[in-house]
This record gives C-alpha cells, sequence and structure tokens, in this order.
C-alpha cells in the first residue's frame, strides 16, 4: 500500500486537535518550522513529511507511524478516535511496563459439565450455555457482549492489567469452534474494562474483521505487545531476594 501524502497530512491535523495539541506547537516540537506542514502540502512533487518528524509526531499524538501514513481518520467517528487513542497510549505503557499484564486463566471456560449451578466462576465474560440448561446441564461457554447471540466462541487467549485500584482491563482473543479446522478463520480481538468493586463490565470495542480501520490495526498492535510481555521471563521479590542471598553466600 503506497502512503499518501494529503491523507498523512490531514491525520496529522485530525489528532493534533484532538489532542489539543496547535499545528504550530507539533512542529516546533517535532524539530522543524511553523508552516512545515502547509508549504509540504502545495508541494507538487507529493513529498511525504520526513521520517524523522513523522516519527516524532507519532509519539507525541501517542500513535504509531503507520497509523498516520495508512488510515483514515477522518472516516472514523470521534468514539473511534477517542478509543483509538485510548488504546495506543495503553500500548506505549505496556511496552515501558507502566502497565504490566498477565494471564487471565478464569477466562476460559471450564470443558467439564454440571448438573447444578454451584462452583460458576464469578469472571464476567463466563455463562452457561442456554441451550443446554434446558436439559438441566449446566457447561460454562464464554458469552461476547460484541456477540451476545454466539454461544460457541472460542477464547484462545485472554489477559488482564490493573489501570488502577478496582479496574482492570482485559484483553481476550476469540475465534468460532470451526478455527481449528480452518487455519483461515478470522480471530477476533476483544478489549473490556472491568469495576472490580461494582462488578461491571464495559465492552469499548473489537476487530469485526469486516474492516479494516484504525481500531483493528490499534488492537492487533495492543495484542502483540501484551502476547509478548506476559511471555518474557520475570522473577517476583521474593525470588530476587533469594538468588540475591545465594549468589551473595557463595561469594563469601
Amino acid at each position: 500500500m503506497k502512503a499518501d501524502r494529503d491523507l498523512c497530512i490531514n491525520n496529522l491535523y485530525i489528532l493534533a486537535k484532538k489532542k489539543g495539541i496547535r499545528i504550530c506547537d507539533l512542529e516546533t516540537s517535532c524539530g522543524v518550522s511553523v508552516g512545515y506542514l502547509a508549504r509540504l502540502r502545495k508541494d507538487k512533487n507529493n513529498s511525504l513529511p520526513g521520517a524523522d518528524f513523522l516519527v516524532r509526531a507519532a509519539s507525541l499524538l501517542e500513535t504509531s507511524v503507520d497509523s498516520l501514513l495508512f488510515f483514515d481518520y477522518h472516516a472514523a467517528t470521534d468514539i473511534e478516535i477517542y478509543l483509538h487513542l485510548f488504546v495506543s497510549r495503553l500500548s506505549l505503557d505496556s511496552l515501558s511496563e507502566k502497565v504490566v499484564w498477565k494471564h487471565d486463566p478464569e477466562c476460559l471456560p471450564s470443558p467439564v459439565e454440571a448438573d447444578s449451578a454451584a462452583g460458576l466462576s464469578d469472571h464476567p465474560l463466563l455463562s452457561f450455555d442456554p441451550r443446554l440448561m434446558e436439559q438441566g446441564i449446566y457447561k460454562e461457554i464464554y458469552l461476547s457482549p460484541f456477540h451476545p447471540m454466539a454461544y460457541d466462541l472460542q477464547p484462545r487467549a485472554a489477559y488482564r492489567a490493573p489501570l488502577s485500584e478496582d479496574t482492570l482491563v482485559m484483553l481476550i482473543r476469540v475465534s468460532p469452534p470451526q478455527a481449528d479446522q480452518q487455519p483461515d478463520s478470522e480471530e477476533e480481538i476483544e478489549l473490556f474494562l472491568y469495576n472490580t468493586r461494582a462488578k461491571a463490565l464495559s465492552a469499548l470495542c473489537s476487530t469485526d474483521n469486516r474492516h479494516a480501520g484504525v481500531l483493528d490495526h490499534a488492537l492487533s498492535t495492543l495484542c502483540r505487545i501484551v502476547s509478548e510481555s506476559v511471555q518474557r521471563t520475570k522473577l517476583d521479590q521474593y525470588a530476587v531476594s533469594a538468588i540475591d542471598a545465594y549468589m551473595n553466600t557463595r561469594r563469601k
């Protein structure tokens, strides 16, 4: 896909406005003179903004260079841009480990069927299969607010991270049950906020696989970052203290 100069410049103007940053301030903060973008827009050879400028601008606007170059923010709704900025910021904070993610195994339904409702996980995304409840069988299923009538979605991976004392952000990778037999089946990424005190779930956004938009790209990026971060080896404070004590003993 070839980058479009006018699309890129329009994106810079739109995101700067959303962030409350004046274009002249964006330009000076990125090391170019005031009026740089206006002059570039008039240039007949369709030159893109310089690479250094784009990297700095993307950082200030808390987005990615790819998003600036290839996605049409003008076609996005205000709420899509709002959520995109949130997801992009979440990605940056996840990279710097300001937001620390963990696997969320409680989100994965139990394969065991029961004859009573006792013991159902209180995870906000798990429920009972209504088709089996009529037969007195209780089987946990993942029930997505984005697909309230889809009783057979399969969560492939689930992650959670604390945003505040009583708020969790949850990222779930789900796919239809035939995905194992059809490798090309599209996986979907879903993002939620959960208030642990009020036990209130907010469905924020998902990749719907019908069209590639700014949120699809941002969610895919976040999912990759989160997946890589939880796979890295980490040591808790007890392990660090024990190893340090052992190593110090060996030095004596």
